[in-house]
C-alpha cells in the first residue's frame, strides 16, 4: 500500500502517444500503458505457483527493515501528507493480511487446496509474510500515520471456514494489531465479504475499529446484529450499500438507510457513518454531498459529552 521507490519513480515520465498515455522509463526506454480506467485498474488474480517448499519461501519473500523502506522513498507521499496535514487531519494507510498475500506466491486457486494439502507450508509462508508486513507497519508509523488498516482479504465466510480463519488468519492479524498498538497507533480491520459467523473472533483481536462490506453479494452483514456482538469494544463503521443506496437510491432510501445507521451508532456510542465499500466513480457529486449532509444532520448528538 505504498508508492514506487524514489529511484524508480524519478526514472518515469508520462508521455502521450496516439491517443493514449504511457509510463516511459527514461533509463531503459521501456513503455507501459497507463491504465486510466481507475474503477477497473486492479490486475487479475495471480494463478501461478512459485513456492513449493520452504527454500522457495526464503528466496521469494524478502524482509526489509522499516528504516530502509522509508529511506527508499516508497513512503514519500505519506510523509509529505503527514508534514502538510498531520496536525489537523487523522491520517490512515494500510497493509493487507497475510492470507491474501499468499496468493502472490502459490496462486489464488491453489491457496485454498493447499490449506488441506500443505498447511505447514502455508503457515511457514504466512510467518515470513508477517515479518515483512510488520516492517511495513513500522514504516507507516515512521512516515507519520495515525492509524493502520489491515485489509484481511479472502478470509470471510464466502471464502474459508471459521476453523481455517482461526488457523490461517487470526494469529497473523493479531500480531499486526499488537504491533500497531505497540507503535502508539490505531488499528482498523477491514473485511470485504461475509463475517456473520466469525464476528466474535474478529472482535477478540482487540482492534480499535471494524469496517465490513455491505450485503451486496451472496452473504448478509447485518450491521445491527454485528453491533450487538461487538458492543463498545471497538468503533464500528457503517456499511451502507454504495451502489443501491448512495449511487442509485432515492432521497428517501438514502435518508432511511442513514437513519438506521445512526440508530446503531447512538446505541453503541462508537460509530462512523460510512459505506461498506468505496463510493463508485459513477456516483454523482450531489449524491455524495447529500450523503455527507445527512450524516451531519441525522448524526448530531445533543446530549453534552457524547457524539456519534
Amino acid at each position: 500500500m505504498t508508492g514506487l521507490e524514489r529511484d524508480r519513480r524519478e526514472a518515469l515520465e508520462v508521455v502521450h502517444r496516439e491517443g493514449q498515455h504511457y509510463y516511459h522509463d527514461r533509463r531503459t526506454g521501456a513503455l507501459s500503458l497507463l491504465n486510466e480506467d481507475l474503477a477497473h485498474r486492479s490486475p487479475p488474480a495471480n494463478e501461478t505457483r512459485h513456492v513449493f517448499d520452504r527454500g522457495d519461501v526464503q528466496r521469494w519473500v524478502q524482509v526489509r527493515p522499516a528504516e530502509q523502506l522509508v529511506e527508499s522513498g516508497a513512503y514519500d507521499y505519506i510523509r509529505a501528507a503527514s508534514q502538510a496535514f498531520g496536525q489537523e487531519r487523522f491520517l490512515m494507510q494500510g497493509v493487507v493480511g497475510t492470507f491474501w498475500q499468499c496468493t502472490g506466491y502459490v496462486g489464488e486457486t491453489n491457496l485454498f487446496s493447499l490449506l488441506y494439502d500443505a498447511p505447514d507450508l502455508i503457515a511457514y509462508l504466512s510467518e515470513k509474510l508477517l515479518a515483512r508486513t510488520i516492517e511495513q507497519i513500522r514504516a507507516l508509523a515512521l512516515a507519520g500515520v495515525d492509524a493502520v488498516y489491515i485489509d484481511d482479504a479472502l478470509t470471510t465466510c464466502d471464502m474459508i471456514s471459521v476453523a481455517f480463519y482461526e488457523r490461517f488468519s487470526m494469529p497473523y492479524v493479531q500480531a499486526m494489531v499488537d504491533e500497531v498498538h505497540a507503535l502508539g497507533k490505531r488499528a482498523v480491520l477491514i473485511y470485504f465479504g461475509g463475517v456473520a459467523d466469525r464476528v466474535a473472533q474478529i472482535a477478540s483481536l482487540g482492534a480499535d475499529a471494524l469496517n465490513v462490506e455491505a450485503s451486496m453479494k451472496a452473504f448478509t452483514n447485518d450491521l445491527d446484529a454485528i453491533s450487538a456482538q461487538v458492543g463498545e469494544r471497538l468503533c464500528l463503521w457503517g456499511n451502507l450499500d454504495p451502489v443501491g443506496v448512495v449511487q442509485e437510491g432515492t432521497e428517501e432510501m438514502l435518508r432511511q438507510a442513514m437513519a438506521a445507521q445512526v440508530a446503531i451508532g447512538r446505541r453503541t456510542r462508537r460509530f462512523i457513518t460510512s459505506t461498506g465499500s468505496p463510493i463508485t466513480p459513477l456516483t454523482p457529486l450531489p449524491r455524495i454531498q447529500r450523503f455527507i449532509e445527512l450524516g451531519q444532520e441525522l448524526g448530531t448528538w445533543t446530549q453534552p459529552g457524547r457524539m456519534t
